[in-house]
């Protein structure tokens, strides 16, 4: 069992390398995969870093935090176009724009474990208003998550 996951990491790896000869550090690599996403978490953190979007929040301001958010995401080909437009519907609303401001930024700067945070996040996206199609797929509930705190990263 161990030699077939070895051989097929290794599979893996050389067709990576026929993409990306240059692997991680690829100038190829770098603007498909890699530039974009950074230049995304630095809009996040410039637009709605902890202190910024807290400001916002205690300002009421549900609808400005939902549009960057989605401004900051619609940068990036990290959501299908069927999600974007799902989440979009769901902040029109005042109410849904409150919903989805105060939810994220529970779960990005709230206090407490952070699985309970996500539990409560993945409530709150469900809970939004839904039009044509749902809102609550995994790549909605994480793509804020990884633009904001993009874990693992060198960014």
């Amino acid at each position: 069992m161990a030699h077939e996951a070895d051989a097929l990491k290794m599979k893996c790896r050389r067709r990576f390398l026929r993409f990306f000869p240059g692997g991680f550090d690829d100038d190829r690599y770098l603007a498909w995969e890699r530039d974009y996403k950074a230049e995304a978490h630095a809009r996040w953190t410039a637009t709605l870093s902890a202190p910024t979007f807290g400001r916002l929040l205690a300002a009421r301001r549900y609808s400005e935090i939902a549009a960057d958010a989605l401004r900051i995401e619609s940068r990036t080909n990290l959501l299908f176009s069927f999600e974007k437009m799902a989440i979009r519907d769901a902040v029109r609303t005042a109410a849904g724009a409150r919903r989805f401001a105060e939810g994220l930024h529970e779960w990005l700067y709230g206090r407490g474990r952070i699985e309970q945070r996500f539990d409560n996040w993945c409530e709150t996206i469900a809970a939004l208003p839904r039009r044509q199609t749902r809102v609550l797929t995994w790549p909605v509930v994480t793509v804020f998550g990884f633009l904001a705190q993009p874990i693992g990263t060198s960014f």
